[in-house]
């Protein structure tokens, strides 16, 4: 899951702040360019916006953009009919639609 990747990712920046190492900077330094890009890719966090653990690393914005995509995305889904394998994508939508309701709900 991509919420996982971006523990491990986490864990591993963190790792490196405290690493005594003269490598240690310069991998730092690339993973940091790479979360730049990585954070402007809409279904990456699209799918970071799936996992409740990473909600509050997200902006008003992009979790309003990540909505937006996630519902073309199921819309593209349906006109293609999903098969019975892919259930698991309808797990997860639906999962998205309750919390954009509970979320509408609570602002009403």
């Amino acid at each position: 899951m991509t919420g996982d990747f971006l523990k491990a990712w986490l864990k591993c920046e963190a790792a490196l702040v405290k690493m005594d190492s003269e490598f240690a900077p310069l991998l730092l330094a690339s993973l940091k360019n790479r979360e730049v890009q990585l954070m402007d890719n809409i279904s990456f966090l699209s799918a970071i916006y799936m996992d409740p653990r990473f909600w509050t690393i997200l902006s008003e914005q992009e979790v309003a953009r990540d909505r937006i995509h996630l519902m073309k995305t199921w819309t593209k889904l349906e006109k293609i009919n999903l098969s019975a394998s892919s259930q698991d994508i309808v797990v997860n939508v639906v999962a998205i639609r309750s919390v954009h309701k509970r979320e509408r709900s609570r602002s009403s």
